[in-house]
């Protein structure tokens, strides 16, 4: 796990991708390895949500950022404030499609710890 976490913030766009997908798959497989991670991870992921040079990242880092919201309430919630203050940045995107997937994640973490869950 480590070594796809320190990949993620390496020079390589396809590399940087295949990660993304295989976090993505892995928060449903095994949310137990992702939710130790959560620390390193959510920055990371906040910032590849701004990544310019390629719209593929950043809508992958959204639904990877989305995806978190399934972890466990007391391993996610501390971050509720930051990802979303964050995320306002990638719902004003230039891209339409990467508008869609960040509103899709704020509002997954606009409801986390509500009681409509």
């Amino acid at each position: 796990m480590p070594l796809l976490v320190q990949s993620l913030s390496c020079d390589e766009q396809s590399l940087k991708l295949s990660t993304l997908h295989t976090m993505y798959s892995l928060m449903s497989d095994a949310p137990e390895i992702i939710a130790r991670q959560v620390t390193s991870l959510v920055p990371i992921l906040l910032r590849l949500s701004q990544f310019q040079i390629s719209m593929k990242i950043r809508m992958e880092s959204l639904k990877c950022l989305g995806a978190m919201t399934t972890l466990p309430h007391h391993v996610v919630y501390p971050y509720k404030t930051k990802v979303c203050k964050t995320l306002a940045d990638s719902v004003d995107d230039k891209k339409r499609l990467v508008r869609k997937e960040a509103v899709k994640c704020r509002n997954k973490w606009y409801l986390l710890g509500s009681s409509t869950r």
